[in-house]
């Protein structure tokens, strides 16, 4: 690995970046990973929701024309559209006991570790296509780098959360959800940068 080089750690271990500017760079492909987004269009397909294109029309719609008071309705009607079905994606990829357990520890505790560094340097632009999940272990592996230290503050409509947990991804941590395995992945490694 030459000097100007970096490593991050991904789901089989280090993976090599090399940075070309500010905001350009080259990243090595991390094998049998495959987008959040996919996964879940994977899943919603499967359940007879083909036409993602309209759908997803029909939220932005919704967004655009949404005349309530309270966020939270419009943020009722946005998942209703899209239930909570990661847990499904993983059963099919790992449908022994003993392995899909442990796929999905992985995909709790690297998400938990994911989302703790990236809240502590400020990692905006966290999205269903820089989110990847490692089709063979499980394990979470973000990508894209390019919105360090809060810049996500700062965007035409800013980012108002610090890391992505979504309703999908809290299905994948099982029937704990964020208060089991996740939160304690997040505390331990809260603790392990002092």
């Amino acid at each position: 690995m030459a000097a100007d080089e970096g490593q991050l750690l991904g789901g089989n271990g280090p993976f090599a970046v090399v940075p070309l500017s500010e905001d350009c760079g080259f990243i090595e492909w991390v094998p049998q990973t495959v987008t959040l987004r996919n996964v879940c269009t994977e899943v919603y397909a499967a359940e007879g929701l083909t036409d993602m294109k309209s759908t997803l029309a029909s939220v932005h719609s919704t967004y655009k024309n949404f005349s309530g008071k309270r966020r939270s309705e419009l943020l009722d009607k946005v998942l209703h559209v899209f239930p909570p079905r990661l847990h499904r994606w993983l059963l099919s990829k790992w449908s022994e006991p003993a392995a899909w357990h442990n796929a999905r520890l992985a995909f709790t505790r690297t998400n938990a570790v994911w989302s703790m560094v990236g809240h502590i340097v400020g990692l905006g632009d966290r999205h269903g296509e820089n989110i990847l999940i490692d089709a063979s272990s499980g394990d979470v592996v973000h990508v894209d780098f390019s919105c360090l230290f809060d810049r996500g503050l700062i965007l035409e409509v800013p980012e108002m959360v610090p890391f992505r947990l979504t309703q999908n991804l809290i299905d994948g941590f099982g029937v704990s959800g964020y208060e089991g395995v996740f939160r304690k992945s997040c505390e331990i490694t809260l603790q392990a940068r002092h």
